[in-house]
């Protein structure tokens, strides 16, 4: 008996490893070069992982107002929170940065992983259409709504995942690639002790 326990620990000690190192795995499509965007992100940065994120408004939302942005960087086995702000049309300006404990972290990093982020689908993220009845579909549309985006960059590429009024799609119709990003995004705000 005492085998089989001592087995089985071994086993779920293994695949825990094998999967929190699935992000560190992945294969991301685009490369940093081909992105000015994602430059002035890690401009001056050093990391071996970097998972950013930002609420995207539109204008009038955030014209008087900060906008604020999310990063968790990994280098050299510590993990760093920063935040980010910056006005419309201004540089981003460090405005805090604390260090992670990796037992925190981790259970962001396993919950990526498992679900493979980097994997979700535009399209399923952003489906905005349910049937009315057996001639008519209906489709929500938000014109001055606010997109929730993460980019998750590593060795010189990145991938970005974006969705589009999350909480109010998923009550209009629910997709289970959506739910996940939801719960991505409230487990990855919840390691910025932010106001």
């Amino acid at each position: 008996m005492k085998g089989l326990i001592l087995g089985s620990i071994i086993c779920f000690l293994i695949v825990n490893e094998v999967v929190s190192q699935n992000i560190f795995d992945a294969e991301f499509p685009s490369s940093i070069d081909s992105s000015d965007e994602i430059k002035k992100y890690v401009e001056g940065i050093e990391f071996d992982l970097y998972i950013g994120y930002f609420n995207n408004c539109n204008y009038w939302s955030t014209r008087k107002g900060e906008r604020k942005y999310f990063a968790i960087i990994y280098k050299d086995d510590i993990w760093k929170s920063c935040v980010y702000a910056s006005k419309k049309g201004k540089k981003l300006k460090k405005k805090k940065e604390e260090n992670l404990s990796k037992k925190d972290v981790s259970v962001f990093i396993n919950l990526i992983s498992q679900n493979k982020i980097w994997a979700l689908r535009h399209d399923s993220l952003n489906w905005r259409e349910r049937p009315k009845n057996d001639s008519i579909i209906e489709v929500k549309y938000y014109g001055h709504g606010c997109t929730d985006r993460f980019y998750i960059i590593r060795d010189n590429s990145y991938v970005r995942i974006h969705c589009y009024e999350a909480e109010e799609l998923q009550s209009f119709v629910f997709v289970h690639q959506r739910q996940i990003f939801i719960e991505i995004r409230n487990k990855f705000l919840e390691l910025f002790n932010d106001d």
